[in-house]
């Protein structure tokens, strides 16, 4: 009976460590993933504190990994606040709805489009810089005056 109890515990265990390892290895596939991704991305937590943020951004923001971490984006970045970025993350993540905003930043000086995606508890945005883009007239080929150069948020 003893020996039953053992190989019980040992089983469990086992069990357990084949799970941490699953999902070690899980976690560490999701963070090469992120990090692939050719464009900014960086994921907030209902208070604003940066939780991501891949390579990709942190070269755009000029920032450092150990920068940005569990700081908040407010902090991070204080042109940010009341800006149609903050406006628009802010309504995503109250209404559960994703966003999209094309409009210049408020950190580079550079045109940029940004795309929300709220969750349960944080906030994943993706983004790019589409300056280049923007100042072609083939890429605003088809549309009107009024639509071209828009810093209003795009739904």
């Amino acid at each position: 009976m003893e020996s039953s109890g053992f190989s019980s515990r040992a089983t469990t265990s086992a069990s357990a460590s084949r799970a941490e390892q699953a999902l070690y290895d899980s976690q560490t596939r999701l963070a090469a993933i992120v990090e692939s991704i050719a464009d900014g991305f960086y994921a907030l937590d209902r208070q604003w504190r940066v939780t991501h943020m891949n390579d990709t951004a942190l070269r755009y923001f000029h920032k450092s990994r150990e920068e940005v971490l569990g700081r908040s984006l407010l902090e991070l970045f204080p042109a940010f606040v009341g800006s149609v970025f903050e406006t628009e993350l802010r309504r995503a993540m109250e209404s559960g709805a994703p966003i999209r905003v094309h409009a210049p930043s408020v950190v580079t000086e550079r045109t940029v489009e940004v795309f929300g995606y709220p969750g349960a508890d944080n906030l994943t945005v993706l983004f790019r810089d589409v300056t280049s883009a923007s100042f072609r007239p083939a890429a605003c080929s088809g549309l009107p005056s009024s639509t071209r150069f828009s810093a209003r948020p795009t739904r």
